[in-house]
């Protein structure tokens, strides 16, 4: 048998891919995000891995069904626990005790690629919610919102935009009488010239699943369609806003893996109108 520890994300490439058992070693220094190996040859195009997991009581259901083989299956899902357990299919249930754990999963496709995706998890999960009201810095706030009124990204404040150009959006609070509150009755307007560079990014105290709402609206003006996706999962899709309908709210639950959780608007047309954003740990 032969073992192949992985220090660092990298691509290896094996003379027969199927004259090697594969394992992965998850006992080391740094992190692993990713490794693709297939042969030597290139005549395989490896698998892409890929897990979220949600809690289930006192454990956590592990899900790959994102995992994907562009040219052909994928027939293994190995899972290493990092706490000396494993398991094996492309859903698994494991309980932890407390801790922090690397859980890595491996993929073999049908050709003997294989392709491994491993993530930093804690146990328990730390109860995580936030409410941010995209608004005006000098107006009313909202109850139980935090504003955001257009600053950079803060470690210590823990949200803000990474990308968000100088030019061509701005803040508003319409103050009409239709809003059923605060938080609908204000909100940022993105320009179509520049919706594709708005990025904006929350910080989690961990990685994990997590219930996002995020509405989007104006309570006075606006026939746009609106998009919006929080870790490249659309939330948002195609939606267009009228005088019968002012606003558009939807859930979705996310999987973050880098620390971050990352709301773009790609795909809205004229003006991109979020109003708020709530993240919930489930």
């Amino acid at each position: 048998m032969k073992r192949i520890a992985f220090i660092t994300t990298a691509t290896f490439l094996l003379l027969s891919a199927t004259a090697y058992t594969i394992m992965a070693e998850t006992q080391f220094s740094g992190s692993l995000k990713g490794v693709q190996i297939t042969d030597a040859v290139g005549n395989n195009s490896p698998p892409k891995a890929s897990f979220s997991y949600t809690p289930q009581g006192d454990t956590l259901l592990f899900d790959a069904s994102g995992s994907f083989d562009l040219d052909g299956s994928i027939i293994e899902f190995r899972w290493d626990f990092g706490d000396g357990k494993t398991g094996s299919g492309a859903t698994v249930s494991h309980q932890f005790g407390a801790g922090t754990f690397p859980v890595t999963l491996t993929t073999v496709d049908n050709l003997g690629g294989v392709a491994i995706e491993q993530q930093s998890v804690k146990f328990p999960l730390l109860s995580f919610e936030v409410n941010v009201n995209f608004q005006p810095a000098n107006v009313a706030v909202p109850d139980g919102y935090s504003v955001d009124s257009g600053l950079a990204f803060d470690e210590t404040r823990g949200y803000g935009w990474v990308s968000f150009p100088a030019s061509d959006f701005g803040w508003r609070d319409r103050n009409n009488i239709i809003s059923p509150d605060q938080a609908y009755d204000t909100g940022v307007f993105i320009g179509y010239n520049v919706v594709s560079q708005a990025v904006w990014e929350l910080a989690v105290p961990q990685n994990g699943t997590y219930s996002v709402t995020v509405c989007m609206g104006d309570p006075t003006y606006g026939n746009d369609r609106q998009d919006a996706q929080v870790e490249d999962v659309s939330i948002i899709t195609g939606e267009y806003l009228d005088p019968a309908r002012r606003w558009i709210e939807k859930t979705s639950l996310v999987n973050v893996i880098d620390g971050r959780l990352t709301l773009k608007f790609l795909g809205s047309t004229a003006y991109a109108r979020p109003c708020w954003i709530r993240v919930k740990s489930i």
